[in-house]
């Protein structure tokens, strides 16, 4: 069988319905990117793998109830889930999981580390569309871990982060800051942003004020006292700190995109042995791969107009960028995962 049937012979496969869907098998690691009507899922070698007709991608699917809760899980990103999310045919509710699809109740998002996201409508607004109340509840005794107008979001799964701590759901231990300073997903100067736990400290990336008055961000092993250890060198970055933070599989390199006030976001990748932090240019970091590759979406452009973006793999040493796939002009949203890394 040539090489192009094999592909066809497995699209008929998965581009049947829901139900035959969850049995089909998907990569260890990939994109998922919603088009009209079609969720295409591809793998790191910018195969397509597989076309989920009917189905959408959260937190942009247009479903009130389950838009909100992965919004909840991510925070105030452009980034997906560690595991996509994805509303099918019915409202439907799946997540991609063990490299497969499984159908989850509808209005409970399960998390690693023994914790659920649950959403439910509160009630309506004058113009009739819902109020949907979601809260972060422990899976075992259902008690709440963050109030519902928490300002909180997940890291790597299992690290819930608020302003004042980051608590890892498996060990319930809790990291904190130095006065002054918050957990935040870019909004300025005195804020971190996780990255993951390496021993017993968990990696941030942080923007600082020196007393010259430079402002920079440099990557640190925050201590569960709060007492920072910088672990990379400065990088000289003006009002704003990083968006996201994300660790590598060996803990030794952090990718991490930066907040801007207007048009494309840089993204910089620090060793976490000292080493000055690399500048990627206009990029967003979606992950990593198996293969200790950054995962990076990038585009050109300014504040209205950008060229068709494109997902690259990233090697945080040599900086050497491979192509994986070029994002059509009607993608409505797109997710990375690699079951390597969860």
């Amino acid at each position: 069988m040539t090489r192009l049937a094999l592909l066809g012979a497995t699209l008929l496969v998965l581009v049947l319905s829901a139900s035959a869907t969850a049995g089909a098998s998907f990569p260890s690691e990939g994109l998922m990117f919603a088009r009209p009507h079609v969720v295409v899922v591809v793998d790191l070698r910018g195969r397509v793998v597989a076309k989920l007709i009917g189905y959408r991608l959260a937190p942009e699917s247009g479903d009130p109830l389950v838009d909100p809760m992965v919004q909840q899980e991510v925070g105030g990103t452009y980034l997906t889930p560690a595991l996509p999310v994805l509303v099918g045919p019915g409202k439907s509710v799946w997540e991609l999981s063990g490299r497969r699809l499984a159908r989850l109740r509808r209005g409970l998002i399960p998390l690693p580390g023994g914790a659920d996201i649950v959403g439910r409508v509160a009630g309506k607004r004058s113009d009739g569309s819902p109020i949907v109340s979601v809260t972060v509840r422990d899976a075992k005794t259902h008690r709440l871990l963050e109030p519902a107008s928490a300002t909180s979001w997940f890291v790597a799964g299992h690290l819930l982060v608020d302003p004042s701590f980051v608590t890892d759901l498996v060990t319930r231990r809790q990291w904190r800051l130095p006065v002054g300073v918050i957990w935040a997903q870019g909004v300025g100067a005195d804020t971190c942003n996780p990255a993951g736990i390496v021993g017993d400290a968990v990696v941030a990336v942080c923007a600082i004020v020196r007393k010259n008055g430079a402002a920079v961000v440099r990557a640190f092993a925050v201590q569960h006292d709060g007492r920072r250890v910088p672990v990379s060198g400065p990088f000289r970055y003006a009002n704003f700190g990083a968006e996201t933070a994300l660790l590598s599989p060996d803990g030794k390199h952090v990718a991490a995109t930066l907040a801007v006030g207007c048009g494309l976001s840089p993204s910089i990748v620090a060793g976490t042995n000292g080493g000055a932090p690399h500048d990627l240019g206009q990029s967003y970091a979606l992950g990593w791969s198996g293969a200790g590759r950054i995962v990076a979406e990038f585009a050109h452009g300014e504040c209205t107009k950008t060229s068709p973006p494109e997902v690259d793999l990233v090697d945080p040493t040599t900086f050497a960028r491979s192509t994986v796939y070029v994002l059509p002009k009607d993608t409505q949203g797109f997710a990375f995962w690699s079951s390597d890394t969860a």
